[in-house]
């Protein structure tokens, strides 16, 4: 805030937002593309899927090359500590049809639920 990088929203006592320095500092342009975060996915039991918008982020330039829709989700529980992402973070999501043994998936289940986990295929 000092460095004119950030501001406080007085309307959200917890809310900061970039100023236009803030995102050239980042590499960021003020009207670049935005990915729509699409609520909350848990690390751990499975918790109905809605997928409703809630708010908007910059799409940060290493991700802009992605052919491939984009999300993001807060994860809420620690199962996936040990792979870094923990409570309260935010994920970027690719939504695809495969994964490869060992990726981070967001996985939906018959019952349209969702949660974060690592993907192991079994065997057959």
């Amino acid at each position: 805030e000092k460095k004119g990088y950030l501001v406080k929203d007085p309307s959200k006592p917890r809310a900061l937002e970039l100023t236009e320095s803030g995102l050239d500092v980042l590499g960021m342009q003020p009207q670049q593309k935005q990915i729509p975060v699409l609520g909350t996915v848990t690390a751990g039991e499975p918790i109905l899927a809605v997928q409703e918008a809630t708010d908007y982020f910059p799409l940060p330039p290493a991700l802009s090359h992605s052919d491939q829709p984009l999300f993001m989700l807060q994860i809420r529980g620690e199962s996936m500590i040990n792979a870094g992402i923990l409570d309260g973070d935010y994920v970027v999501v690719r939504k695809q049809a495969t994964a490869d043994n060992g990726d981070i998936v967001i996985a939906m289940t018959d019952e349209n639920e969702a949660t974060c986990k690592r993907f192991f295929k079994e065997s057959d």
